[in-house]
């Protein structure tokens, strides 16, 4: 679609328990540069799949079920 070629999540995935805020916006912070490393698009904003395009266009609700306190409550849980 693009005329890219390689692995747009690289060789292998990696997953990981998140350990706090701090370390959640450095994850989604990498997360969102993951396709601009692929050459997709120039900015993270610009990838519509992503959280910074999420967050440049004010859409708040990108599963319909969760919100602002409910993932709060959860990522606390996880502490």
């Amino acid at each position: 679609m693009h005329n890219k070629s390689g692995h747009f999540w690289g060789d292998r995935f990696y997953s990981r328990v998140i350990k706090d805020e701090r370390d959640f916006w450095t994850v989604y912070e990498y997360i969102n540069e993951n396709p601009v490393r692929a050459g997709v698009v120039r900015k993270p904003h610009e990838w519509k799949y992503g959280g910074a395009y999420h967050r440049e266009y004010g859409i708040v609700r990108i599963v319909s079920i969760v919100n602002d306190m409910t993932l709060k409550r959860e990522l606390k849980m996880l502490q």
